[in-house]
């Protein structure tokens, strides 16, 4: 069995990870609200909602994530990003 701080190390790590990739979709989520914006669009397309969420929850689920988690995790996401879209001037 492996310790407690060689565990711990292996989370901060992920976190990491985490933080980067997120950082990485909140700067493409702004690219996508210039251009929803430019082109007056809604910042809420629900039809892509749907897909990416039944999409996303697939793939959760092949990756042994617990489905409600993985859709409160999704919901929270997509809720900022839409907040981000409509925020652009």
């Amino acid at each position: 069995m492996r310790g407690i701080e060689e565990l711990r190390k292996e989370i901060d790590a992920l976190d990491e990870r985490l933080t980067e990739i997120l950082a990485q979709r909140q700067r493409i989520v702004k690219e996508i609200g210039l251009y929803k914006r430019a082109r007056g669009l809604p910042a809420l397309d629900e039809k892509r909602k749907k897909e990416v969420l039944e999409k996303f929850k697939k793939r959760a689920e092949a990756a042994g994530l617990e489905q409600k988690f993985a859709e409160e995790l999704y919901e929270l996401i997509h809720r900022y990003a839409v907040k981000l879209e409509e925020e652009i001037k």
